[in-house]
């Protein structure tokens, strides 16, 4: 196992890119998407695509935290502030 290992941890946000700015603001890696698509059934029609609403919703309010088992404490604890300030 390579211990260039890192692992993103989803956390829904109501504001996800003030989260994002406040997180790379205090130096944290976190992301939105990424390479992450919302998949439709293949057997859904135009018509369908509002089916797709809350799970867009949940999406676009996703926002991923760089986790890995060797993270410094005080980083998490960073981390964990930075999210929690407001």
């Amino acid at each position: 196992c390579s211990s260039d290992l890192f692992w993103l941890f989803p956390l829904r946000s109501n504001e996800p890119q003030e989260l994002l700015e406040r997180l790379r603001s205090h130096g944290f890696d976190a992301t939105q998407f990424g390479r992450l698509e919302i998949v439709q059934d293949s057997d859904a029609t135009a018509d369908d695509a509002s089916s797709c609403k809350v799970a867009r919703k949940m999406f676009e309010q996703t926002v991923f935290l760089p986790a890995y088992p060797g993270i410094p404490a005080a980083a998490l604890n960073a981390m964990c502030d930075a999210i929690q300030s407001s």
